[in-house]
């Protein structure tokens, strides 16, 4: 068979962006259960593995590579630290198929907590844990799960204590983790709005909003906070991806607009206690044209990650309560600024210097004193951040990745320079 025979039928779809018109020749690809689809997809594959199994050697290669696997252990994925050195995190162990959810106290070993397939029936298809986060007393889970394949979440509350679901679920929680208040009696998350039975499926995606829940009230008393046309001097588009959560225990509450494509966030901020009231008062950092894409609250600052006039990113400031221009803070002497993290003994800046990354920390009273972080080898790097209610902690994690070595977990304890070994079940070199 030709390459022109094996391919399937064009059928384009016509697809009107805000006056740009693009063609998608494979649309009906996107439709499940599709009869012609599956056909042809399982052809495909058939005459694949066919075509493969003709290669000398291809056993012997594969059993080789799956003896390289199963030496290196079982592989931590997301890692959240609500508290120094007590970890949450996601886990898959060399003898199952999806990850499951662990604790690990400090100086403890890991701790089964959450197998997603106990709540959630696949129907056949995986059943993955979307995300999670912990309430900052260390009581309670907030977890997003999928099923069946599709992109969409629906989110649980967990007791810690005894692994009973309180509460939930919560459907159409598909963007993000649920953000706990300091003082783990609610949380925020995003939710994709409810469409009916003759609505446009394209429109699935947007128009979402962030509900607040209070622990312990039925979720129909559940009230939406931000979203488009939910505050009058916000302007948020349908097509924007929202988000807010307070920002640690400053008392403040930040806002973001996004599109999940580009890094010109808007951003804005009230005091909590307006929005638990039900009168924020919205006011906004960032307009698209600052190019920001990330941000934190520190004293009686906003720090900002901003792209306006600096492709490589810089680090910028504002007072927190007032209308101050932006001040410059941090620009790298090369490589480009992926983000930040906020500490009590400084601001943890993750730079791409050619392939690797570097890290550096910016100690409050010298920020123009950058002090590079020692680390084992050359790689990439990935901060354990997370969950923003989680309070002051000192230090930071982080995972340091390589193609062509196992992925190391790493910390930095704070006020130190070198990064160690963080105790967490590490992958070995197979």
């Amino acid at each position: 068979m030709s390459p022109a025979e094996s391919l399937p039928p064009v059928r384009t779809v016509t697809t009107d962006y805000f006056g740009t018109k693009v063609g998608d020749p494979y649309r009906y690809f996107e439709e499940k259960g599709n009869a012609e689809v599956e056909k042809w997809a399982k052809a495909e594959s058939e005459s694949t593995l066919a075509a493969l199994a003709t290669m000398p050697d291809r056993a012997k290669i594969a059993k080789l590579i799956e003896a390289a696997g199963e030496s290196q252990g079982d592989r931590v994925g997301w890692i959240l630290e609500p508290a120094v050195e007590h970890y949450f995190f996601l886990m898959r162990r060399q003898s199952d198929e999806i990850e499951l959810l662990f604790e690990q106290k400090p100086g403890g070993k890991p701790v089964l907590v959450l197998d997603p397939r106990k709540i959630v029936s696949g129907t056949g298809a995986p059943v993955t844990v979307k995300s999670f986060s912990v309430s900052p007393d260390l009581k309670k889970l907030a977890v997003a799960i999928t099923s069946g394949g599709g992109e969409n979440a629906s989110l649980h509350v967990i007791d810690l204590a005894d692994g009973r679901i309180s509460e939930g679920p919560f459907e159409r929680a598909r963007w993000g983790s649920a953000q706990w208040l300091p003082d783990s009696t609610g949380f925020f998350y995003n939710r994709l709005q409810k469409l009916g039975p003759e609505a446009d499926p394209l429109q699935t995606f947007q128009k979402s909003m962030v509900h607040f829940h209070r622990v312990g009230t039925p979720e129909s008393e559940d009230r939406v906070v931000f979203g488009m046309g939910v505050n009058a001097d916000v302007m948020v588009r349908a097509e924007d991806i929202v988000f807010a959560y307070p920002a640690g225990s400053s008392g403040w509450m930040v806002s973001e607009n996004e599109t999940g494509v580009s890094n010109d966030y808007i951003f804005h901020i009230t005091r909590l206690e307006d929005v638990l009231s039900g009168k924020p008062s919205w006011r906004k950092l960032t307009d698209r044209s600052d190019l920001a894409s990330g941000i934190k609250v520190h004293g009686d600052h906003v720090y900002l990650l901003s792209r306006k006039d600096a492709p490589n990113g810089k680090i910028v400031r504002m007072p927190v309560n007032g209308d101050a221009k932006m001040e410059d803070v941090f620009k790298a002497p090369r490589g480009v600024i992926l983000d930040f993290a906020v500490r009590t003994d400084g601001m943890y800046v993750r730079v791409l210097d050619g392939g690797p990354s570097k890290l550096l920390r910016l100690p409050w009273k010298s920020m123009d004193k950058a002090e590079t972080i020692s680390l084992p080898e050359e790689g990439k790097i990935w901060i354990h951040d997370g969950n923003e209610a989680y309070g002051d902690r000192e230090g930071v994690g982080f995972t340091l990745g390589s193609w062509t070595r196992p992925s190391k977990l790493m910390r930095v304890k704070g006020g130190q320079t070198k990064a160690e070994l963080a105790d967490l079940p590490q992958l070995q070199d197979p």
